[in-house]
């Protein structure tokens, strides 16, 4: 499985944002502040991370790159993720 970092993932236009070295994406960890990561590729991925500090949203893609089922997880305690929030969306055409 491959892993890729950026700022952000751009829903609307359905791409990354600044894609970045995997030291950028640990400084950024490691201050607490927000990046992404892509599992797959960076121009199709399968899904993506969003990362920062005690959260962590998980976003799976369709074929055209739509969100389609995303989980938001925040730590609940010291090294704990507790699942806030769970959807699944479907599209029509």
């Amino acid at each position: 499985m491959k892993l890729f970092f950026c700022k952000s993932w751009f829903r609307a236009e359905k791409c990354p944002t600044e894609v970045w070295t995997e030291e950028k994406a640990r400084e950024c960890h490691a201050e607490g502040a927000l990046y992404t990561v892509l599992v797959g590729s960076i121009e199709h991925p399968s899904c993506f991370l969003e990362v920062k500090d005690n959260f962590v949203g998980v976003g799976f893609l369709d074929d055209h790159l739509r969100e389609y089922v995303v989980y938001v997880f925040a730590e609940s305690s010291p090294e704990m993720l507790f699942l806030q929030r769970a959807t699944h969306g479907e599209y029509v055409g």
